[in-house]
């Protein structure tokens, strides 16, 4: 008599791309109050026990149907990138079912969506992932490279800087030599 929660993966939904993706549910049952023989009646009828596998089978084509309903209006894109539509999916899973388990005499506790599996997105993801790492550590060795060149520039004008101070020392002591050399000549001269 108590709630029972099945754990029920959808392996291979296609969205409107179309792109496989799996999703993972935990769904909870319970007897609905008052509708117990209903349950006797519609679903035990013959049956000494019930397992969880007997429930899972039970809703599973409901819900792998109204999954694959709901999934071929939405992308993959979508599906991975706005969480908000795990909820949307619980709510039509729910509304797809109710009227099953009514029938049975059972009503959902509550019905979670887990999680959203697919390989293709995965892929992508990982691709972007190495790429963008790629990209940044090509940016790295670059602005790398530009350090290293700005440093030459600059290490090539502090030695032109250094050069144009001895030339111009030697320059200066050439001209001092001339002029010492006219005014030794000039003495001589005179």
């Amino acid at each position: 008599l108590a709630e029972v929660m099945l754990y029920i993966t959808l392996p291979r939904l296609l969205t409107r791309d179309p792109v496989p993706f799996g999703v993972q549910t935990a769904v909870t049952l319970r007897f609905n109050p008052g509708r117990e023989a209903i349950f006797l009646s519609n679903y035990m009828s013959g049956r000494d026990s019930l397992t969880t596998s007997d429930l899972r089978r039970l809703v599973y084509a409901e819900v792998n149907e109204a999954a694959q309903d709901w999934s071929g209006g939405h992308t993959v894109r979508q599906l991975a990138e706005d969480l908000s539509l795990r909820d949307n999916l619980a709510m039509a899973l729910e509304s797809h079912i109710r009227p099953v388990l009514d029938r049975y005499g059972l009503t959902f506790g509550r019905l979670e969506v887990r999680e959203f599996k697919c390989e293709i997105w995965d892929k992508s993801v990982n691709r972007r992932v190495e790429t963008s790492l790629q990209v940044t550590q090509e940016r790295a060795e670059l602005e790398g490279r530009k350090r290293l060149f700005d440093l030459a520039v600059e290490t090539d004008i502090q030695d032109l800087a250094e050069e144009t101070e001895k030339t111009a020392t030697y320059e200066k002591r050439i001209q001092l030599w001339a002029r010492l050399h006219r005014a030794a000549n000039q003495e001589r001269m005179d």
